[in-house]
C-alpha cells in the first residue's frame, strides 16, 4: 500500500464523523469512494492529506510517498481572468515547480486541454474545468492523485472522457488513484476497488466486479407501453411508458418477465441495478 488509515476517527463536536476507518490505495489501482452527501468521504480525504488531525488511529505512508500528493478537495479553484497556461504556471510557481513553456504545454496536452487557447477558464466548461484542476494536482508529477467529487456538474460525454484519463494515468503512469462521488455507476465500471460509506464507516468493500456480479435486488423493465400491462398493475408499481423499477431477486424475475410475455407485453431490455441505497444497508 502507498498509504493506508489505521482506525481513523473525527468528531466534530458531538457528531461522530468517521468511526475507525481502516482505507488504503495501491500504485496503478484506481479506489473509489462512494456514499450519500455527508458519509464522511471528504473529511476522510482531508485526514489522509493531513490537512485534519485524526482523533485517534494513524495515516502511514510508504516513507518517500508522503509528500508525492496530488489533490482536489470539493472543487477546483482558479484563477478565474487567466488562461489555462497562465494558471498552470501561477500554481506551479506557489508550490515551488519551475515551469517553463515546453512544460505547460505537456501538462496541459496530458489532460487533454489546447495549450493556445487563450481565453480566460471563467469560458470554460465544467469538463475543461475539472481537466484543469487534475492538471494542477499533477505538478510536480505526484505519485498518488485524490480527487473528491471529480464528476460532479459533468455531462455522460464529459464522465466518459475523464474515465479515461484517469484510467491512463493510473495504468500508463501507474499513480495510485482515490476518488469520491455519492454516484455509483460514474465509478463502478472503471475502479478497481469500490469501498462504500455510510455514517462515518465503510460498509461494503471489494473489487468493482465482485459488487457487479452481486445479486441485485432491483432491475429496470424498458419496452414500448408497458403502462397496458396488467401483470404490472396487480404489483403496484411505478409505472411509466417506457420502463419501470422492480424489486426482486433472480428467480422471481424469472417469473415475472415469464408472465409478462404470457399477456404479450413487449420487454426490450431487463438491467439489474446495483443501487447504492442496497449497498448502505448494513447486513442484518
Amino acid at each position: 500500500m502507498i498509504f493506508q488509515t489505521d482506525a481513523i476517527s473525527k468528531s466534530f463536536g458531538q457528531r461522530l464523523v468517521l468511526d475507525q476507518v481502516n482505507f488504503g490505495c495501491q500504485a496503478g489501482e484506481i479506489k473509489a469512494v462512494i456514499g450519500p452527501n455527508g458519509a464522511g468521504k471528504t473529511t476522510l480525504f482531508k485526514l489522509i492529506l493531513g490537512l485534519l488531525r485524526p482523533d485517534s488511529g494513524k495515516v502511514h505512508w510508504k516513507a518517500e510517498t508522503e509528500r508525492s500528493v496530488g489533490a482536489i478537495i470539493e472543487k477546483p479553484s482558479f484563477y478565474s481572468y487567466l488562461n489555462a497556461s497562465e494558471n498552470i504556471r501561477l500554481f506551479g510557481k506557489l508550490q515551488g515547480h519551475r515551469i517553463n513553456s515546453e512544460k505547460v504545454t505537456e501538462i496541459l496536452v496530458r489532460v487533454g486541454l489546447d495549450p493556445d487557447r487563450k481565453d480566460p477558464v471563467r469560458n470554460y466548461s465544467m469538463g475543461m474545468k475539472q481537466r484543469l484542476g487534475i492538471a494542477i494536482a499533477l505538478l510536480g508529477d505526484p505519485e498518488v492523485l485524490i480527487l473528491d467529487e471529480p464528476f460532479s456538474g459533468l455531462d455522460p460525454m464529459g464522465i466518459r472522457s475523464l474515465s479515461d484519463l484517469l484510467t491512463d494515468l493510473a495504468k500508463e503512469e501507474d499513480k495510485a488513484i482515490v476518488i469520491s462521488s455519492h454516484f455509483m455507476d460514474q465509478l463502478i465500471k472503471f475502479c478497481d476497488q469500490v469501498s462504500v460509506m455510510s455514517k462515518g464507516s465503510i460498509i461494503v468493500e471489494g473489487s468493482s466486479y465482485d459488487l457487479l456480479s452481486a445479486d441485485p435486488k432491483t432491475y429496470r423493465l424498458e419496452g414500448p407501453d408497458l403502462l397496458s400491462s396488467d401483470v404490472l398493475k396487480e404489483l403496484d408499481l411505478q409505472v411509466d411508458k417506457h420502463r419501470v423499477n422492480v424489486r426482486s431477486d433472480q428467480m422471481l424475475m424469472q417469473d415475472l418477465l415469464g408472465k409478462l410475455l404470457e399477456e404479450g407485453t413487449v420487454i426490450t431490455a431487463c438491467i439489474p441495478l446495483l443501487a447504492i441505497e442496497e449497498l448502505m444497508k448494513p447486513e442484518q
